[in-house]
């Protein structure tokens, strides 16, 4: 069983496993007898515990707070700037752009890797990661 206790020294709240013994706070060093500390939420669920946890302590991931991410575009410009393997960025540029678009076209690869496009594209289609279901749009 995981919860939710406060720190019977410093008072902040952290997610523990309720079968151990002792617990020591990650914030300031006390140790205590997990049956002696203040129990705020529990449950067999770890993933239900850290979601209360989260709701607790006010903190809110925005883009996954509703599964979705509000700008998936700057999402995956993000990510292919940030692959270097050529083939995993053209497999991610392919695989991203059709789940976000449906189809893409030539001026969405262009955008997240500007003057090499057509380039990427061609490589896309030699490669058969990406096939062009209409003139001028692609899809893996």
């Amino acid at each position: 069983m995981f919860a939710i206790v406060g720190c019977s020294e410093c008072r902040r709240k952290r997610i523990i496993d309720l079968s151990t013994d002792r617990t020591k706070c990650p914030y300031c060093g006390n140790s205590a007898k997990t049956e002696n500390l203040a129990v705020y939420f529990q449950s067999y669920d770890q993933n239900e515990v850290r979601a209360k946890f989260d709701m607790m302590t006010g903190f809110v991931e925005p883009a996954k707070e509703k599964g979705e991410d509000k700008d998936p575009m700057s999402t995956l410009a993000y990510k292919v700037e940030h692959t270097s393997d050529i083939h995993e960025k053209m497999e991610l540029i392919a695989e991203e752009l059709t789940r976000i678009k449906g189809t893409f076209t030539l001026e969405d690869v262009e955008e997240l890797v500007p003057g090499k496009g057509e380039q990427y594209l061609k490589l896309m289609l030699t490669t058969c990661t990406a096939y062009e279901v209409g003139y001028g749009k692609y899809k893996v």
